[in-house]
C-alpha cells in the first residue's frame, strides 16, 4: 500500500458540534466495485437518485457529448443518458434536487469548468430524472425537455467544480475552485432559463481547490472535497446554506484518490460515495464511506495530536512545521501536493509528549526544489492524522 493510499484523513475538528441528536461519524472507506463502464474514464461529478434506489448519475470531464451515466452503488453500468439540446463545454458537477414542478426530482449538470477563467458565461442544464432500476441491463436514453439556465458571476469569470441543489429552497449553489479562499455562489429559485442569470456571492471559505460537494437529502448536511480532504457541515433547515457554511466545518475520513473530483451523499443518508478519474492506468473505484451514529466515542482535544500553524507561511524557501504529541511515540510526517501525490517524508525519531517542531526545505525525497503552489503537510501519531495547508511561493 502506498503513501497515498495511508492517507486516510479523519481529519477532526472537535471544536464543532453537529445539530444532532448524536455527533455523525464515518467508518473507514468500503470498495463498492470498480466502475464497470469503460467510457466513464473521467469522472468529475456524482449524484445520488432521489427517486431510484441503489441508483447514481456521474459524467465525464470536459469535451466529449452532452452525456451523462446511470450506475448502480455496486458501479454496474444501468445506461448512457443523451441530453437532447444541451451542450458539453465542460461538465464539472452533478447533482439531483427539486425543481419547477413540485414532486418531480430533476437532474441537474453543470457545464461551468473554466480552467483560465475566460468564460462569461456559464450553463446549468437541468432535465426531469428518468425513472432507472438498479438491476436493469445498460440502456441507451435520450432524455427531452432539457432546461437551460445560463449564469455569469457577479465578481468576473470563475473557475468551479462542486455545485449543490438545496432540497428545501431548489436554490443552486455553485463554489469556485482556484483562489486561495474559494467563493460560494448562490442561483436562488426559481431559476430562470429564458434570459441569463448573475450569481449571488454569498459565502467565502478559508480553503483552496474544491472539487466536488453535496447537500443530502433532507437538507441537513453539507459534504465538500478538495484533492486531499473532505468536509461537513450540520444544518439546522432553519438556517440558510449561507449561514451554516459561516460556522467551521467538521473534517471527515477520505483516503486520497489521485485525480479524485466526486462526492456525494447516498440517496437514504447513510453515508458518502467518491469516485476519482482513471490515471495511469488505475481503474476508477466506488468508494463508500458509512455512517456510524451509535457505540463511537470521539476523543477529546487533549487526548489528540496537534498540528500548528506552519511558519513562516506563505514561505519560500523553507517553513518550520509545529505540532504537539499526546504520547511518546514515532510519529509520521510526510508532505503531499494538491492533487493528493506524495512529496517528501519528513524523518523524525521516537518523541516524547509535548510540542515539537521540524523544518521542510522545500524539496522532495529526491532532494529537487519542488514548484510554488498548495502543500499538505500530514501528521500521523497513533491512530490520528492532521493535516496543515502550506503554501510556496517564488
Amino acid at each position: 500500500m502506498n503513501r497515498s493510499t495511508n492517507f486516510a484523513t479523519c481529519l477532526l475538528l472537535l471544536i464543532v458540534t453537529c445539530i444532532y441528536a448524536e455527533d455523525p461519524n464515518f467508518g473507514s472507506r468500503i470498495n463498492n466495485g470498480t466502475v464497470a463502464h469503460d467510457p466513464i474514464s473521467e469522472a468529475s461529478g456524482l449524484a445520488a437518485s432521489r427517486q431510484n434506489a441503489d441508483v447514481l448519475w456521474t459524467h465525464n470531464d470536459s469535451g466529449g457529448l452532452p452525456i451523462i451515466f446511470a450506475l448502480n452503488e455496486q458501479g454496474a453500468h444501468l445506461g448512457i443518458y443523451t441530453l437532447f439540446g444541451a451542450g458539453a463545454r465542460d461538465y464539472e458537477d452533478i447533482a439531483v434536487g427539486p425543481g419547477p414542478v413540485s414532486g418531480q426530482q430533476y437532474i441537474y449538470i453543470g457545464d461551468f469548468g473554466d480552467n483560465d477563467a475566460v468564460n462569461t458565461t456559464n450553463f446549468i442544464y437541468r432535465v426531469a430524472e428518468p425513472a432507472v432500476s438498479s438491476t436493469q441491463l445498460p440502456q441507451n436514453v435520450t432524455l427531452s425537455g432539457v432546461e437551460t439556465i445560463r449564469y455569469s458571476y457577479p465578481d468576473g469569470p470563475r473557475d468551479a467544480e462542486t455545485m449543490m441543489v438545496d432540497p428545501i429552497t431548489s436554490d443552486i449553489y455553485i463554489v469556485s475552485k482556484r483562489e486561495d479562499s474559494v467563493r460560494v455562489y448562490r442561483a436562488p429559485f426559481p431559476q430562470s432559463t429564458s434570459v441569463p442569470i448573475t450569481l449571488e456571492h454569498v459565502a467565502t471559505l478559508d480553503v483552496s481547490l474544491v472539487v466536488g460537494g453535496d447537500i443530502s437529502a433532507d437538507g441537513t448536511e453539507i459534504i465538500m472535497k478538495t484533492y486531499t480532504a473532505a468536509f461537513m457541515w450540520c444544518r439546522d433547515t432553519s438556517e440558510t446554506i449561507a449561514a451554516t457554511l459561516d460556522e467551521p466545518s467538521l473534517s471527515v475520513p477520505y483516503n486520497i484518490e489521485v485525480q479524485g473530483e466526486a462526492i456525494c451523499w447516498a440517496g437514504d443518508n447513510s453515508g458518502y460515495f467518491t469516485v476519482s478519474e482513471e490515471t495511469a492506468g488505475i481503474p476508477a473505484v466506488l468508494y463508500f464511506y458509512p455512517r456510524i451514529t451509535t457505540g463511537i466515542d470521539q476523543p477529546s482535544l487533549a487526548e489528540t495530536p496537534l498540528l500548528l500553524n506552519n511558519y513562516p507561511n506563505p514561505f519560500n524557501p523553507q517553513t518550520t512545521i509545529r505540532y504537539s504529541l499526546t504520547s511518546t511515540g514515532t510519529p509520521e510526517l510526510n508532505i503531499y501536493d494538491q492533487l493528493g501525490r506524495f512529496v517528501r517524508q519528513l524523518r523524525i525519531a521516537t518523541q516524547t509528549i509535548g510540542p515539537h517542531e521540524i523544518v521542510w526545505d522545500g524539496r522532495d525525497e529526491a532532494g529537487s526544489p519542488v514548484a510554488a503552489g498548495i502543500y499538505y503537510a500530514v501528521l500521523r501519531a497513533g491512530k490520528e492524522q492532521r493535516v496543515q495547508m502550506m503554501h510556496l511561493q517564488k
